[in-house]
């Protein structure tokens, strides 16, 4: 795996693919049932999911092994390198109708 220009360049694009198709549209339009608790309390959408599920894609097709999720546990924290996930940090802005969420890797 290289990580070069022509890399972020990708990670640009599907960034902008993701907002467009799942993000944008949805910001403030969700119905309840597409928001739920998880275990800590906090709220996960269908959204959160389903992004988090097309960044996963992304980056494993793209030579990323070890990969943690907001949404998804793991114990990869074992591993010396790895690749975190936060599908649509904003959670609540994203429910509330809020235009201040990002999709967050590092």
């Amino acid at each position: 795996m290289t990580i070069d220009d022509n890399f972020f360049q990708e990670v640009h694009s599907i960034f902008k693919e993701i907002s467009k198709k799942y993000i944008i549209p949805h910001i403030g339009n969700l119905d309840a049932k597409d928001i739920s608790d998880k275990p800590d309390n906090s709220k996960v959408t269908k959204y959160d999911l389903i992004v988090e599920e097309e960044l996963i894609s992304f980056f494993k097709n793209r030579g990323f092994k070890n990969i943690i999720s907001e949404e998804f546990s793991s114990d990869l924290l074992k591993y010396d390198e790895y690749l975190t996930i936060d599908p649509i940090d904003g959670t609540r802005n994203f429910i509330n109708g809020i235009n201040k969420v990002v999709m967050m890797i590092s």
